[in-house]
C-alpha cells in the first residue's frame, strides 16, 4: 500500500497500490460491521475495517457514511443516501 508501513488511514481515504497486477490500483477504506455475530456476544457491534477494491479505474463509488454490513452473500451498503 502507498505510504509507510506505520502510516495511519481514516474511513474514506482512497488508497494507491502500484504493484497490483490486475483490475484497477485504487481501493476505500471502509467501516464493516460482522452482522452474523450473535447478539449479546462481547465483540457483537464492533467494527472492523477493510478496503474495497474499485473493479476498474475511473469507478465512481457513493457511501453512506463509509459503512458497509457483511452478509452471506458478500457485503452491502449499510445504509443509502
Amino acid at each position: 500500500m502507498v505510504g509507510k508501513k506505520n502510516k495511519s488511514y481514516q474511513i474514506g481515504d482512497l488508497l494507491y497500490h502500484p504493484a497490483k497486477a490486475y483490475g484497477s490500483k485504487y481501493a476505500v477504506v471502509v467501516k464493516v460491521f460482522n452482522t452474523k455475530r450473535r447478539p449479546g456476544h462481547p465483540c457483537c457491534n464492533v467494527p472492523a475495517f477493510g478496503i474495497i477494491w474499485m473493479e476498474q479505474p475511473g469507478d465512481v463509488y457513493e457511501f453512506s457514511n463509509n459503512e458497509w454490513c457483511e452478509t452471506d452473500k458478500g457485503f452491502r451498503l449499510a445504509a443509502s443516501a
